[in-house]
């Protein structure tokens, strides 16, 4: 039969969304995604400016690292509307059928709805990756600087370059540089409970299993399910009467990683593939490999120079693991994609309201199918959970390394 493509049937942004949880009243919504989606990853960028540029007089080399060290951590919730944007792309994927019916020819009619990302999203992920790197760019560089000038400062003579992993490479005096480089530069010691230092002190061999749960619930929370996406009105009507049950998804994070490949080869193209590979990465890939390294720090037996370059190594991939940024991501997206479906094809259902009234009136219809277009999310708190926590493990091990 013929084909029939409608390449902006509506618009789908972070301003589109504001607006029409504005309108939902979902007060709460808005102020987070506002907050962490809009206003968030500008201010970082001018924080990272006016650090980097400030002279020495109006900041101390102990609070320029400390606000430097912060940036960098903070610098993943800039992903979130990136998470929320990707589910999204998930839930409003729905295909229609015709019923397997001897009346109907084989494929009689085939409705697919999907989001398409184009260059906003593109431009958007392109510039939070960029941040991130630049955000540890002006750590390292950081460090590297102290380091050099308190190497002039207790050894005289002109200053030499001195990166912050050289000190402990090859001369053994160079100790007491590294003792007043990371009071100067490195953030304060965080506050840590007694049995937090003598688990450290003492190099706890409870380490490895805080490791290993956290692998296992996180690749545990990946495959089982996390939360469904129910499709409501005309749309899930026509849906569920081709095929029983397509109207009800549960996902979680790998089918929704196989979802989004499947979408890509059929008309979404090479940059749903991108955006996948980056919500991929940020969310699981990443802090796998960051435990991994936690756990290489914590018992393989190194140098001064291999251990301050793993604990670099370490420290780069705490900044870029998003997997708490992607938790959140995902119960905001489940909890505002009713109110950001509903309204897609709202104006242009206005003349059938009435109609669908006099429907829910007599039974033909239940209330939740009285419009065009609509999602509803319900939560599988098992997944999630799992993901949850062992997003939390890895920060307090994190922590724990940090102190060590």
């Amino acid at each position: 039969g013929d084909t029939f493509h409608d390449k902006a049937a509506f618009p789908f942004g972070l301003g589109y969304s504001l607006v029409n949880l504005w309108t939902a009243c979902a007060v709460l919504l808005v102020g987070f995604m506002a907050t962490f989606s809009g206003a968030w990853p500008y201010l970082k960028l001018l924080l990272m400016a006016a650090l980097w540029c400030a002279p020495p007089a109006m900041l101390t080399p102990k609070q320029r690292g400390k606000y430097f060290h912060w940036l960098d951590v903070m610098g993943k919730w800039s992903l979130l509307d990136l998470y929320v944007l990707v589910n999204a792309m998930v839930a409003f994927y729905v295909q229609i059928n015709n019923p397997k019916l001897g009346i109907f020819p084989e494929e009689f009619y085939h409705v697919e709805i999907l989001v398409q990302p184009v260059y906003g999203l593109y431009s958007f992920c392109f510039a939070v990756v960029l941040s991130l790197v630049l955000s540890h760019v002006q750590v390292i560089y950081h460090l590297n600087a102290v380091t050099s000038d308190e190497f002039k400062n207790r050894f005289g003579g002109s200053m030499r370059a001195l990166a912050w992993t050289d000190v402990g490479k090859d001369n053994a005096e160079l100790g007491a540089v590294a003792s007043d480089v990371n009071k100067k530069s490195l953030n304060a010691k965080p506050f840590l409970s007694n049995m937090y230092r003598v688990c450290v002190q003492g190099h706890c061999s409870a380490i490895a299993l805080y490791i290993v749960i956290a692998l296992g619930l996180m690749f545990a929370g990946a495959f089982i399910p996390g939360w469904t996406f129910i499709t409501h009105g005309i749309a899930g009507l026509l849906a569920e009467f081709g095929n029983s049950g397509s109207t009800i998804r549960q996902h979680s994070m790998w089918t929704a990683v196989c979802q989004l490949f499947l979408q890509a080869t059929q008309g979404t193209g090479a940059g749903t593939i991108f955006i996948t590979l980056v919500y991929l990465s940020f969310a699981f890939v990443i802090p796998v490999v960051h435990l991994l390294v936690l756990l290489v720090l914590w018992y393989r037996r190194m140098t001064l120079f291999g251990l301050k370059r793993t604990y670099l190594a370490a420290q780069i991939l705490s900044a870029f693991s998003a997997l708490e940024v992607w938790f959140l991501g995902t119960v905001f997206t489940i909890l505002q994609i009713e109110f950001i479906s509903y309204s897609v094809l709202d104006r242009q259902c206005t003349f059938l309201k009435p109609v669908f009234q006099e429907l829910i009136k007599f039974g033909f219809i239940v209330p939740d199918d009285g419009n065009c277009f609509q999602i509803d999310g319900q939560f599988h708190w098992g997944g999630l959970l799992m993901m949850c926590c062992s997003a939390i493990i890895s920060n307090n091990l994190v922590t724990l390394s940090k102190l060590r």
